[in-house]
């Protein structure tokens, strides 16, 4: 009988022992230890038992604070009373548990322990290699130092951050946490600089005079938008970056200056930095020899854009959209708008349609005046590059910029020829409201460019540039 009974707690004990094997093997619990010891008020034992002593043991733990707890998803907690605790996942770090404390764990915390967006710790705390600490995480990381306090940082800006060498970067420690950006996009800020992302551009850094001015210009929400190219190296020794909605350069004799719309346009297909025009000297500015002007300085010229309000192919009031290239114009910018983007042509006309060219503007200029007025209009569809040199010369005369007596004279035969476009632009000028405009439509219709223009093209008459 004895030896019945025996046997029966042998298959008992048989039968623990295999479910304990079965339990540890899919990760239901964590490895306890059978020498488990007493810290305090209670037991500290297994994976969790491994990092106390691992990590820094009594004098970084303390005593516990509660006993092993159960944790999301499968895993395993415990606190300790000196500010710390640890965490264990049978599938986080292959089973090993890792610390967490201080001000790193506080911020973990507020962004809801393991069931939120970090989940489980992968690495004990660390020191970074600039004064400071950090904790890695299944969903991202936390940094710490003494002037920045403690911070997230996850997916693609964090992923963009480590590509700038984390911390001991350009970048820094993270001085903010990711915070939502225009159109469902998203930023952070470093020590000494930003990380931006949006769907359409990706995630890029900017910093130092660059991402300045583009603070200035009210980050992402204003006319530049959000970073579509990290910084990178100009002529010179300057300095580059692009934006949706335009760029800014920096070099050491200009200082940093953004470029946007027709004017940065006209700057690229010129060769940017490279060429003629070499870095903007200032910012877009209101040019005060046209109602609607915007001039920019460079090195080596300027670059005027005038919205004459007039459309190639007949009067039509342009909604906003159409008429700004896209939502609303900041005050004091022109439209940004893509390298080569034409305007549509309107329906009913074509490219070679030369007679509804009845007025000799397009809705904007774009004058180039390096080495003495140069540029070319954006018109409608199929015109071309020197018709537009006649528009913009029309348009620098019929402004009254200076030019020498000979060029006022051709000038002068020109228009002459053309059937009165000076006194028509001067009609034009003084609508300043829709209604009017259409009333000084009507009157100057019957202007045509289409022979005179023609047999005029290559005239002496028509090289007034």
């Amino acid at each position: 009988m004895q030896k019945i009974r025996q046997q029966r707690r042998r298959r008992r004990l048989g039968v623990l022992t295999t479910m304990i094997v079965a339990a540890l093997s899919v990760g239901l619990v964590t490895p306890v230890d059978a020498s488990a010891r007493r810290i305090g008020s209670y037991d500290v034992y297994g994976a969790i038992e491994v990092e106390y002593d691992q990590a820094g043991g009594f004098k970084l733990f303390g005593n516990p604070a509660n006993a092993e707890s159960d944790a999301a998803r499968g895993g395993r907690w415990q606190a300790f009373d000196k500010g710390s605790s640890i965490y264990w996942h049978p599938r986080v770090s292959n089973g090993h548990a890792n610390q967490v404390g201080g001000a790193i764990r506080d911020k973990w915390r507020d962004l809801n322990w393991e069931n939120g967006t970090l989940k489980y710790p992968t690495t004990r705390e660390s020191a970074t290699r600039k004064p400071g600490r950090f904790n890695h995480f299944e969903g991202g990381s936390i940094y710490w130092s003494g002037n920045t306090g403690a911070h997230s940082s996850w997916g693609l800006i964090r992923d963009k951050w480590a590509e700038h060498n984390w911390e001991a970067g350009p970048l820094g420690f993270p001085a903010t946490d990711e915070f939502k950006g225009k159109n469902n996009g998203a930023g952070q800020h470093f020590e000494s600089g930003s990380v931006y992302w949006s769907g359409n551009t990706g995630a890029h850094s900017s910093w130092g005079l660059i991402r300045d001015k583009w603070a200035e210009h009210n980050w992402e929400a204003g006319p530049l938008g959000f970073p579509a190219t990290d910084e990178f190296k100009g002529n010179n020794n300057g300095a580059g970056q692009h934006f949706d909605g335009g760029s800014v350069y920096w070099s050491g004799n200009t200082g940093a200056h953004s470029v946007w719309g027709m004017t940065r346009d006209h700057w690229a297909q010129n060769g940017w930095e490279n060429k003629q025009y070499g870095y903007p000297s200032s910012d877009e500015y209101k040019n005060q020899e046209y109602e609607d002007g915007y001039r920019q300085d460079f090195q080596g010229g300027d670059i005027q854009v005038v919205d004459m309000k007039v459309p190639a192919y007949g009067y039509r009031e342009p909604s906003p959209t159409a008429r700004d290239g896209g939502g609303e114009r900041p005050s004091g910018t022109t439209p940004p708008s893509a390298s080569g983007t034409k305007p549509t042509t309107p329906k009913g006309a074509t490219p070679n349609d030369t007679e509804s060219r009845t007025w000799p503007f397009g809705d904007f200029c774009v004058l180039g005046t390096y080495g003495g007025p140069g540029g070319g209009c954006r018109f409608g569809d199929g015109v071309s590059w020197k018709d537009g040199k006649c528009m913009a010369a029309i348009v620098l005369a019929a402004g009254s910029l200076a030019l020498p007596a000979a060029k006022i004279a051709q000038f002068r035969k020109f228009v002459k020829a053309v059937g009165g476009a000076k006194e028509a632009y001067e009609l034009w000028r003084g609508a300043s409201i829709a209604q009017d405009r259409a009333k000084a439509w009507e009157a100057t219709g019957k202007i045509s460019l289409s022979e005179p223009f023609s047999s005029l093209s290559g005239s002496p008459d028509f090289a007034i540039l």
